[in-house]
């Protein structure tokens, strides 16, 4: 069966080929980020029908999206109890257990999603990460080896199998795998950390100091793209304001908010554009 897996706070959404169309419009909001929108139709659904699974298992993630955990359980408690042989409903509510750090219970449910869906890689990559919360590093690795085995290409598994490594004190092995996610992707800042970690674990000291140092050249740069991030939403944000300001006559404020944008973000033109209008409708004879 072939399946689609979206994230969710660390719940995989994981579909079915089949699609009811009321279900598909509830993961499409879902998938754009409009959670009420997806909630209400996941709601509508669930209340039509009690006996249907698959909108509470929607809802779930839907609420672990929002932050909602205990929520969330509940709705995926729920869903397993009307289809428990449905493995992707016990992978979802494995995975709310354990961002509830109910890690002993997590790893019950996702050695049952195993059990039920074992060609299902999110369900062994769960496994293996809950396991490696709750310190059982030896079958993290099994699992997380399963997990590649079904999906080579499994950044994350690849990523905390190198960790599991690091913590056993399998230097070697974990240089192979977190060397080889570097080698994919030269931006990858965590791969790149736990490469730094160890080969100055292992001793090689001049090695280990040249991958810290790209490590935090990486750490820079992403701040800095956070930073003017930050400063281009908050631009947008005084320039809508602004523009307001400046329709309903608070010609002042417009000033000040189009003098923030500019600060905010000097290349664009569009504070100019406010700060013209603002300076006219102030002194409207050019005066």
């Amino acid at each position: 069966m072939t399946r689609l897996a979206l994230w969710a706070l660390g719940i995989a959404l994981v579909l079915p080929p089949q699609d009811d169309p009321l279900l598909a419009r509830a993961r499409a909001a879902l998938a754009a980020g409009r959670l009420a929108e997806a909630a209400e139709l996941a709601r509508g659904m669930a209340d039509s029908d009690p006996g249907a699974a698959e909108p509470r298992y929607l809802l779930g993630v839907i609420y672990a999206r929002a932050g909602r955990e205990e929520e969330a359980l509940g709705h995926l408690e729920a869903a397993v109890g009307l289809a428990p042989a449905e493995a992707r409903y016990r992978l979802a509510q494995g995975s709310a257990l354990r961002n509830l750090h109910r890690l002993d219970e997590a790893v019950a449910a996702l050695e049952a999603a195993v059990e039920r869906g074992p060609s299902l890689a999110e369900a062994r990559y769960a496994l293996g990460e809950a396991l490696a919360a709750a310190g059982r590093d030896a079958e993290a690795v099994a699992a997380l080896e399963a997990c590649l085995g079904l999906d080579s290409s499994h950044r994350r598994a690849r990523y905390q199998l190198g960790l599991a490594h690091l913590r056993a004190g399998r230097l070697d092995a974990a240089m192979a795998v977190l060397g080889r996610l570097v080698e994919d992707d030269p931006e990858d800042r965590a791969a790149r950390y736990g490469l730094a970690l160890a080969l100055l674990r292992r001793g090689d000291l001049e090695a280990g100091r040249r991958e810290m140092e790209r490590f935090r050249a990486l750490e820079a740069r992403e701040r800095e793209r956070r930073l003017a991030e930050h400063r281009g939403e908050r631009a947008a944000r005084s320039l809508e304001e602004g523009g307001r300001a400046l329709d309903e006559g608070r010609t002042e404020e417009a000033l000040r908010l189009a003098r923030l944008a500019a600060e905010c973000d000097p290349g664009d033109p569009a504070p100019a554009r406010l700060l013209e209008r603002a300076r006219a409708a102030l002194d409207p004879h050019g005066r």
